[in-house]
């Protein structure tokens, strides 16, 4: 897990891929589980090679349509998929539109050499149809479950944005304002001396560059709290700090560049201007609300158990 920016392990419905840069440097996942799917029937697909299978539920959805639930299991060879009817439901076929659909998302997985996977749909506030692919721990062929979560990587910026958004609704700040006021070490932009907006660091346009030689990935939890981290990296008494390295040539508001640590500087405002730590305002104030009762930045809020490991 990265030790900056934070990286959100979140309950929701993606996919588990390469623990390295690829955002940063376009690379594609490196392919660890190779197969086909191949349809015999327009109801009854086969799958060859290792892939995920249903072994699932059916139910009638509000509109009289058939849809699955259950959970995957992962297995070598050429295997059916099933169903098993339950409740009110006395039927075991599979509707068409449901096994082409899972065939289609196995086949995705698979050119993309990605472990596991959630799928889910969701009409009217209810899930309707569930599906799981995959390994959540890939050397140990644990199977992706509907109660696993994800490390989300960059998708957890949703979050962060959200989380300033919400202070920023309280009028604590402008958006076009300096940020400098607010936080307790010094930023500015050492080629333009320029202040840094809100705005500008939301937008990755404030010039600050993400410089990967003091950007460590690390195994399980970060030690080092985030406040001191950011001023190590941007204030220029900080043992990190690089005017060349961590700071574009053009100032703030004149370029864009993708900034882990502009969106890192974000959520620790968060911190600074509140006096709330940016976990538990997260927690209380988005997770909590939205039911989200697997959710949080570190793995230690977490039962490990639950959690998909990243692979190469």
């Amino acid at each position: 897990m990265k030790r900056v920016p934070p990286m959100l392990v979140l309950a929701v419905l993606t996919a588990c891929g390469t623990d390295g840069k690829t955002e940063e440097t376009g690379a594609d996942p490196s392919t660890t589980s190779t197969s086909s799917s191949v349809p015999t029937s327009t109801d009854e697909p086969t799958f060859s090679g290792t892939t995920g299978t249903s072994t699932a539920t059916d139910t009638p959805t509000d509109t009289g349509t058939m849809t699955r639930t259950g959970t995957t299991t992962t297995t070598t060879g050429t295997t059916g998929m099933t169903s098993t009817g339950t409740g009110t439901t006395t039927t075991d076929t599979v509707d068409p539109a449901v096994a082409e659909f899972e065939e289609r998302i196995a086949e995705i997985l698979d050119g993309a050499g990605l472990a596991g996977a959630q799928t889910a749909l969701i009409k009217d506030g209810h899930t309707v149809w569930t599906w799981n692919y995959g390994y959540a721990n890939q050397a140990e062929e644990t199977p992706v479950t509907t109660t696993t979560s994800f490390p989300l990587a960059s998708v957890s910026k949703t979050v962060t944005g959200t989380a300033l958004m919400q202070v920023f609704e309280s009028g604590a700040f402008e958006l076009d304002a300096p940020i400098a006021p607010h936080l307790p070490f010094e930023v500015t932009h050492p080629t333009s001396g320029a202040p840094i907006t809100f705005r500008q660091l939301m937008t990755h346009t404030s010039g600050i560059r993400d410089n990967w030689g003091v950007m460590p990935y690390v195994a399980g939890d970060p030690t080092e709290p985030l406040g001191a981290y950011l001023e190590s990296y941007l204030d220029p008494a900080g043992a990190r700090y690089s005017a060349a390295s961590n700071f574009y040539s053009w100032g703030p508001g004149d370029g864009y560049a993708y900034s882990n640590i502009g969106i890192a500087l974000s959520g620790y405002l968060v911190e600074s201007i509140t006096g709330i730590d940016f976990a538990q305002w997260c927690r209380e104030r988005i997770f909590t609300p939205l039911g989200m009762e697997h959710t949080g930045w570190f793995l230690a809020d977490l039962d490990d158990a639950l959690v998909a490991h990243p692979h190469e």
